[in-house]
């Protein structure tokens, strides 16, 4: 019994020892299947092994290492570059339908150079020559990649770049383009791609993507319900939900590329901290201008006129008045100078009209007045005339006489009256 027992012990001592052994050698292998660069604040973990080529990013924030994208501080084959030479796809991950892995074409595994970038290429069977060189820089890295044709005649060449976005512990985001946020799937053909980059925004943390150049097709997409076992052109369904879990699909091609000639893609994707009411990571101003998709409002700090609102230009690192606005100040200053002395004008002279048409008026009202008078003395004119002609010159004298008569005749009266009284 006891020796049955010594065995089932000694059976699980065993049985855990070779667990832990395996556990060891998978991390062991999985360490050395990676090239990384870790510097002061940006993290790059490139697949050495299969699916080379295949990589994650990280950066340092808040004294901590946070991912940008999905299984850091891993690398991850959703995260990764494919390839179209005519109708034949290659892929350096297995999630795209119909393609064919790149691994076995393989020239330069990933290296790193000067510990600041890592370099991968492949020579496809086409004779096409694939660049993949990831660089770090201040809270992010810049992908390059370089296609260049070397055989004789030409081919038409496409890339699709993926990347598994994640922000530290969240999965999926809000995408900001300009002054617009969008939760769903969305598709964009370079038509109507009028910006040169976009935000994804978790939490109080973002991720800022520039286009170098602008894709032929930009897509975001939820991951783990399409995109993961995506065609290449990869149809969007808007009932899908990104806020959950995002990727980022940039599509660039077909071009017809000719003899020892290039094609060239440059994408930057790094973190910013739009929405954190702090003036950081090469924020104009607070939460604007930089990285971030929101621009600044007059007044605020700015390094160029592309961090400014529409309507405004960056002049001495602040956001003044548009450029048109500047442009014809002198002109719209003179304009309104004589617009506004036409107006004085203009109401001078309506003042003094009416002034005018007053007198005019009063001097109207008083010469009706005087005819008026005029008239009236002339009728009264003739009737004096007339009278005046009753009476000639010698009826006066006779009446004169005749009244000077029966003065004296009273005057003999009034002395015989007075002579009487006396004598009573």
């Amino acid at each position: 019994m006891i020796e049955t027992d010594m065995k089932e012990t000694y059976m699980r001592i065993g049985i855990i020892f070779i667990i832990f052994i395996t556990l060891i050698q998978c991390c062991s292998s999985q360490e050395r299947c990676l090239e990384e660069i870790k510097n002061k604040n940006t993290h790059i973990i490139v697949n050495k092994c299969t699916n080379i080529g295949t990589f994650s990013i990280g950066v340092f924030h808040n004294n901590s290492w946070i991912g940008l994208s999905y299984n850091y501080p891993y690398s991850w084959k959703g995260t990764f570059l494919a390839i179209r030479v005519n109708d034949k796809i290659y892929s350096t991950s297995p999630y795209i339908k119909d393609s064919e892995s790149m691994d076995p074409y393989v020239k330069i595994s990933p290296t790193r150079i000067n510990n600041s970038a890592i370099l991968t290429s492949w020579k496809l069977p086409e004779e096409i020559y694939v660049e993949e060189l990831i660089r770090s820089i201040e809270k992010g890295t810049i992908i390059e990649i370089r296609i260049r044709n070397d055989a004789v005649e030409p081919r038409d060449v496409s890339a699709r770049l993926t990347l598994d976005v994640k922000i530290h512990m969240n999965d999926g985001g809000i995408l900001f383009i300009n002054s617009m946020n969008r939760s769903t799937e969305i598709e964009m053909n370079k038509s109507e791609i009028d910006f040169d980059y976009w935000e994804i925004m978790a939490g109080n943390l973002s991720i800022t993507g520039y286009f170098e150049r602008i894709p032929d097709r930009f897509v975001v997409a939820n991951w783990r319900k399409t995109a993961h076992k995506s065609s290449w052109e990869y149809k969007i369904d808007t009932n899908n939900e990104i806020s959950s879990d995002c990727s980022v699909i940039l599509l660039y091609g077909p071009e017809s590329i000719h003899a020892n000639e290039d094609m060239n893609i440059k994408f930057i994707y790094k973190l910013s901290t739009c929405f954190d009411n702090i003036r950081n990571n090469g924020e104009s101003d607070v939460d604007c201008g930089g990285p971030c998709s929101r621009k600044c409002p007059i007044g605020n700090t700015c390094y160029s006129t592309n961090d400014c609102e529409s309507g405004l230009i960056c002049e001495n690192n602040i956001c003044v008045t548009t450029d048109i606005v500047r442009k014809y100040q002198s002109q719209i200053t003179i304009f309104a100078i004589l617009f506004l002395t036409s107006f004085i004008i203009m109401i001078i002279w309506w003042m003094r009209s009416r002034i005018n048409r007053e007198k005019a008026e009063k001097l109207k009202e008083k010469r009706i007045e005087e005819e008026t008078e005029k008239k009236e003395i002339e009728k009264v004119k003739p009737m004096n005339e007339a009278q005046t002609s009753e009476f000639d010159e010698g009826a006066i004298r006779k009446e004169i006489e005749r009244l000077d008569s029966e003065w004296e005749k009273l005057m003999e009266e009034w002395k015989e009256m007075e002579a009487n009284e006396m004598e009573k």
